[in-house]
């Protein structure tokens, strides 16, 4: 996507612009690392996010170089054009991990603000770091995604409003956790890829739905972050919805904050699967596959068919972080669950009428404050929200193997 053609120039941004022209002359002939991307970043409106970013004309040029010099190291072309499936070696690994760990709501074709910039939606509170540290090579692989997503960002800002386009973004932070904190090396080093490279392309930066952890985050990333992007950054809160509204259609905002623009739903997977899987795996059919394989492994020894058993507990689905196994005082524990488990309705009302208390049809002896049971399309009961464990009497599991067994 080309640049557009520079609207409305002040005589001083002229002055500016053709000063720094000047300063790159060797660069954009042809000349030194980088020389390639300049020749694709010489129009009037890119340099003037340069000359915009930094103080002075050779601050300017410093990073203008500094940039095309790392777009060419990186080969963010081919990065990009893997993105948009015109590389077959490289698609299935970058789309995998932005599916992954950023959902669909980072395609880039969100539609426009009010007043004609772009709008993205980055779901940072859903990427997966623990997923993504366990995994050797998948946080590069990751990186490239983000990349990508960037580079998106900064191609549609660049051909919008005259070339002096800036896009929101507005980034929900629902399910930012401890592991963030655990892993913020790698934050920081997603949080250190835009600043240098794309300047001037924001307007803003909204950050909305953030928990309690996100002072702990944003106190560690802030001093990292130039300036004039910390300036942009806005932190809003529970009538975030109402500021959303003022700035772009109510049809451009997505479901899953409230609005109504169908965004697609965040899928988890196991990292090591996505590794193994991103160079054979057909697009079409990864879920399917990768869900197969991720029930395998996190249910290690167990049975892959429904109703597959461990812990002498019948398991249907099972989130990759939860561990099944007795424990002192004949229980069952499920322990570590951060996002659900799901049993068939069937096997649950099997306990219903003991003496323990119940709750959506599923007797449970002790309960975390914050897990909610209820029932859940497809005749199931979902534990879900469990932050420490749930557990059942062996006793009541005892019914089910009785069961099973006739």
């Amino acid at each position: 996507m080309e640049s557009a053609e520079l609207e409305l120039v002040t005589e001083e941004e002229r002055d500016q612009i053709e000063d720094l022209r000047a300063e790159l002359m060797d660069l954009i002939s042809g000349h030194g690392a980088g020389s390639s991307q300049a020749q694709l970043h010489k129009d009037d409106g890119t340099l003037l996010r340069f000359i915009q970013a930094r103080s002075t004309v050779d601050e300017s040029a410093a990073m203008y170089r500094e940039s095309m010099r790392w777009r060419e190291e990186v080969k963010i072309d081919e990065i990009w054009a893997s993105r948009q499936g015109r590389r077959e070696d490289m698609s299935k690994v970058v789309q995998l991990a932005e599916k992954v760990f950023y959902g669909t709501a980072l395609s880039g074709e969100h539609g426009s603000t009010l007043e004609g910039g772009p709008i993205m939606f980055d779901r940072m509170g859903k990427v997966d770091l623990n997923c993504i540290a366990s995994c050797p090579g998948l946080e590069d692989e990751v990186c490239n995604s983000y990349m990508a997503y960037l580079e998106g960002v900064w191609r549609k800002a660049r051909s919008c409003k005259g070339g002096r386009g800036k896009a929101l973004v507005v980034v929900d932070l629902s399910g930012l956790s401890t592991s963030h904190l655990r892993h913020i090396g790698i934050i920081k080093r997603i949080a250190q890829i835009g600043p240098p490279r794309y300047p001037e392309t924001t307007c803003g930066v909204a950050l909305i739905r953030g928990p309690w952890v996100l002072s702990g985050v944003y106190k560690i990333i802030s001093p990292i972050l130039p300036e004039n992007t910390r300036r942009k950054i806005m932190i809003w809160g529970s009538d975030y919805l109402a500021k959303l509204r003022e700035k772009l259609p109510e049809e451009h905002i997505p479901t899953y904050i409230g609005g109504t623009k169908w965004a697609g739903e965040q899928v988890d997977h196991p990292a090591a699967l996505i590794m193994e899987k991103s160079q054979t795996i057909e697009l079409a059919d990864w879920e399917k596959a990768v869900e197969e394989e991720a029930l395998a492994k996190a249910m290690e020894g167990a049975s892959l068919e429904p109703g597959g058993k461990k812990g002498d507990f019948v398991v249907e689905k099972q989130d990759e972080d939860i561990d099944l196994s007795e424990v002192p005082g004949g229980q069952i524990r499920f322990k570590g669950a951060r996002n659900s488990i799901v049993v068939t309705k069937e096997e649950a009302a099997r306990l219903r009428g003991g003496e323990k208390e119940t709750k959506g049809n599923f007797v449970v002896e002790k309960q975390d404050s914050n897990i909610n049971l209820s029932e859940v399309p497809g005749g199931q009961i979902r534990f879900q929200g469990a932050r420490n464990s749930i557990s059942v009497t062996k006793e009541a599991v005892a019914k089910i193997r009785q069961q099973n067994l006739k």
